[in-house]
């Protein structure tokens, strides 16, 4: 099936233009991998085509836009409709304004899709073909006229397009200056946004010497109304200190927008008016900015009613800037002000602490608190969104901010408008919030860089905690608008950016954070802490997922044992505790015995540092211990024998030099008794306990997530297609097995086809056999989806860890397919069934003669395979059995 894509109202698609950075790229093999798919797609091979796009987004450390795009073109020609929708939603999510996923949207999407990615593109720079297909879409929605504005410093520039059949459009141009311009134009026949049934026009205005604002209206749509004139490129000289801070307010004026999320507005104005009274004397001004859900309009109509808030209403939708203006013309002169956003949870008295930051020094202009969600201030994980906390759990995370760091306030490029204490000479020095930035986003970095130049500070208030649920209100279209107002924002503030990354670096509120965080585990409620050696976190994270758990890393760094807690489900550092080695064992179980720990699960303690064991023993806690690897077994590791150094080795293949455990030998500590004393020990996976329960009697086995995940089986006839076997390349695999296995099974199979998912090594040096094609890293929920499509006959699991450990291996046997893995249980190599069993000591060449002179008789496409005696043979059927792959060969550069 061709791409719909590449067919528009003047033949086909020029995929160079409309994907000019993949064109562009720096990285040979992907220009190569999309020029392939391009070319596979126009010879109307969708399949082949999205396989290579597949490969271009997966080499990408992060997909781009352009690659998204590109395979959601190639899945939508495939006829995997919400694959590409996914694609498509993901391109836009990085990158808005991108052309070719605005033109996918619009070819493939509803038509709210579509309307909403012709008004994103529907702009001066934009492609022909991009322009004609928006102005297309617009048009044929019903509406008579569309136009939209673009800005430089010397002129306002404007794109115009109206029903032949009607009048032209006026429009006027208001500045903020007082002028306006009714801009002329005279309709274009050869405009590349013009066709049939419309015409098109550009307009060019200059801006008046003074404008640094504009406001577009009149008898059209307008895309982008609001204009700002970009600045000439040189920050303002900074100016003076204030001499001396004010005295204390009267009064705090709490300003609150509302527009939607019922729910998480309630829940605000429920902390906001049931505050205790000790906190610093306010009144509540809120904003009700045209809302769409009636239960927040009744809501405010009786705490309003109540007296329990001051309540504004707008006619129509202003955005956070204009409403927070509109309260403060409302403010009294000796009152200062915290803008909250109606998403934002302030707990009681925190708004004292709040007011104490900002009267601590004479410069400080802004004060905004730690929180869950706030930018440069979020917490436990550094400069990410982190989950919001119930509610107890964020008046216990603001009671730890407190105790953490009591009065400690550290300098911001600009403080953050989910929660911004502004001080009232701050407020008198910048005014109210610029509205050029419209709905919202970056209008609060631009109030305090404002208040910047007049030498007033933002700092965070690192001993108060507020809840922040974000983006409420927005949702999707969020990041349209930080994309656009970022740039706004630079062009007002170029040196914003340079400092933003300066303090991303620097990260001067690390130290209060993990103070905080500290504090926050020794006050919170009980957990049980699961201890992993360093690099096998993700596994430990995937199988021990229970509620209430945290997972902590293991390892030694500069002759200090460091212990990082990560915060759950995201994989990243919030707090690590160092211990110098020689004291690491007391020290540590000190702090283990401080902490709220139900019980410590140490995962794999075999492979972690020895010292985590000794400290676990000394902890008196309960201990559970869950492996999954192998290496417990041997004698030299000294966790089952406790002069395990006094044992010659066994000489036999050994799992510790497979996995690289061999530096366990030089361990001097007994961890026996942490073994024979735990409260239960269990395996990843049933086979793995059923290989220790000899060793380790009462190992259980301990389902992990993807161990528990069902695959459907994969097709698996069909109409005549060349054979082919299925490399399953874990993070563990090897790329010399890998390449030896296929070389070996393209010579025993010549037409054979080999697909190898996850990450083969060498790729390119694989894929010069135009036989073998690299998909790429591929994650574990995606491996039951890949089986199904590929549709092969047989699968290669390239881990020597096997199914012992590996919870993808034991979801892949689950699959139905045949299958050659490596089993540590396996004293000899060989068939069993339909699989073919591997000892992991075998060496690469062993492996790859057994898997090929397996896969000569599994993958015969004349035969059927029954066993005899633990040999297979084959069997000739009346009906020669075939498997349908419906696919050439990829050859790529």
């Amino acid at each position: 099936m061709a791409c719909a894509l590449m067919v528009d109202v003047h033949g086909r698609l020029d995929f160079a233009a409309a994907f000019k950075g993949l064109a562009q790229a720096d990285e040979p093999h992907a220009r190569a991998l999309a020029a392939k798919s391009i070319a596979l797609s126009r010879n109307g091979e969708a399949d082949l085509a999205l396989l290579a796009a597949e490969r271009l987004c997966r080499i990408q450390r992060q997909p781009s836009a352009d690659a998204l795009a590109l395979r959601a073109v190639m899945a939508q020609a495939a006829g995997r409709h919400e694959a590409a929708r996914q694609d498509i939603a993901a391109a836009l999510a990085l990158q808005p304004r991108h052309g070719p996923a605005n033109l996918a949207a619009m070819r493939f999407g509803d038509i709210v899709e579509q309307e909403a990615a012709a008004l994103r593109v529907f702009r001066p720079g934009s492609s022909a073909q991009t322009l004609r297909q928006a102005a297309e879409t617009l048009l044929g929605a019903g509406r008579d006229a569309v136009a939209a504005f673009r800005a430089d410093a010397a002129l306002v520039r404007g794109l115009l397009v109206w029903r032949r059949s009607g009048a032209a459009p006026a429009l006027t141009v208001a500045f903020d200056d007082g002028s306006e311009s009714k801009p002329q134009f005279r309709a274009d026949a050869k405009h590349a946004a013009g066709g049939a049934g419309r015409w098109a026009a550009d307009i060019v205005i200059e801006w008046p010497q003074r404008a640094r604002t504009a406001r577009v209206s009149g008898d059209a749509l307008i895309a982008d109304a609001q204009l700002v004139r970009p600045s000439d490129g040189v920050d303002r000289d900074v100016g003076p200190p204030p001499a001396a801070a004010p005295p204390p307010p009267r009064c705090v004026a709490i300003i609150v927008p509302v527009f939607a999320d019922a729910e998480a507005t309630a829940a605000c104005f429920g902390w906001l008016t049931g505050r205790n009274q000790d906190g610093a004397p306010s009144r509540i001004i809120a904003v009700d900015d045209c809302t769409p859900e009636p239960r927040i309009a009744q809501m405010l109509d009786r705490l309003a009613a109540a007296g329990d808030i001051a309540l504004l209403r707008n006619d129509r939708n202003l955005g956070f800037a204009a409403s927070v203006n509109r309260a403060l013309e409302t403010v009294e002169p000796d009152e200062d002000v915290l803008l909250l956003n109606a998403d934002a949870f302030l707990p009681p008295t925190a708004l004292r602490r709040l007011q104490r930051a900002a009267y601590c020094a004479p410069d400080i202009g802004t004060v905004t608190p730690l929180s869950n969600n706030g930018e440069y201030t979020s917490v436990p994980v550094r400069f990410r969104e982190n989950a919001l906390p119930d509610a107890a759990s964020v008046l216990q995370a603001d009671s730890a901010a407190s105790r953490a760091n009591r009065g400690l306030t550290v300098p911001l490029p600009n403080g953050i408008g989910f929660c911004l204490y502004v001080r009232r000479d701050a407020l008198a020095a910048a005014g109210g919030l610029a509205l050029e930035f419209g709905r919202g986003y970056y209008e609060d970095v631009d109030f305090c860089l404002r208040l910047a130049r007049q030498g007033f500070r933002s700092v965070a208030a690192a001993d108060v905690y507020v809840g922040h649920a974000g983006a409420a209100s927005f949702k999707a279209q969020k990041r349209l608008l930080v994309m656009d107002n970022l740039e706004r924002l630079v062009s007002l503030h170029p040196g914003y950016k340079a400092e933003s990354a300066a303090f991303l670096g620097d990260d001067p509120l690390a130290e209060a954070a993990a103070q905080f965080e500290a504090v926050h585990l020794a006050e919170g409620p009980t957990f049980d802490l699961v201890i992993t050696p360093q690099g096998r976190t993700a596994g430990a994270a995937r199988m021990l997922h229970g509620e209430g758990s945290r997972l902590a890393a293991a390892s030694v760094e500069d002759d200090e044992l460091a212990l990082a807690f990560m915060e759950a489900g995201v994989g990243r550092r919030c707090l690590t505790l160092r211990y110098p080695l020689g004291a690491a064992p007391g020290a540590m179980a000190d702090d283990l015995k401080r902490l709220p720990i139900g019980k410590l699960v140490l995962f794999d303690p075999h492979l972690a540092p020895p010292q985590v064991g000794e400290a676990a023993g000394r902890s008196g806690l309960p201990v559970e211990i869950v492996l999954g690897s192998c290496g417990v077994q041997c004698a030299r590791a000294g966790l089952l024998h406790p002069h395990a150094l006094e044992r010659p080795c066994c000489n036999g293949w050994c799992p510790l030099a497979l996995s690289g455990e061999a530096a366990l030998e030089t361990r001097t500590i007994d961890l026996s008794g942490l073994i024979h004393g735990a409260a239960s020990i269990s395996a990843t996976t049933d086979d793995l306990a059923g290989m220790l329960g000899d060793i380790i009697p009462g190992t259980g086995s301990r389902p992990s997530v993807a161990q528990s995940a069902p695959i459907a089986p994969p097709p698996r006839q069909g109409s005549a297609g060349p054979p082919r076997l299925v490399i399953a390349a874990p993070s563990s695999g090897e790329p010399l097995l890998i390449h030896a296995v296929t070389s070996a099974v393209m010579k025993a199979l010549p037409g054979c086809e080999i697909a190898v998912l996850g990450d083969a090594g060498d790729d390119l040096r694989l894929m010069r056999d135009p036989g073998v094609f690299c998909v790429g890293p591929v994650g574990p929920a995606e491996w039951g989806d890949w089986l199904e499509r590929l549709g092969g006959d047989a699968l290669f699991m390239a881990g020597r860890w096997g199914v012992e450990g590996d919870p993808l291996a034991e979801a892949l046997l689950r699959s139905g397919w045949p299958m050659a893995r490596f089993a540590w249980s396996a004293r000899t190599s060989g068939p069993v069934g339909y699989d073919l069993l591997i000892r992991p000591d075998a060496s690469a060449g062993e492996t790859a003669r057994r898997i090929a002179a397996w896969a000569a008789i599994r993958l015969s496409p004349g035969g059927a395979h029954e066993v005899v005696d633990g040999e297979e043979r084959t069997v000739v059927e009346a009906e020669p059995r075939h498997v349908d792959l419906g696919r050439r060969r990829i050859e790529v550069e």
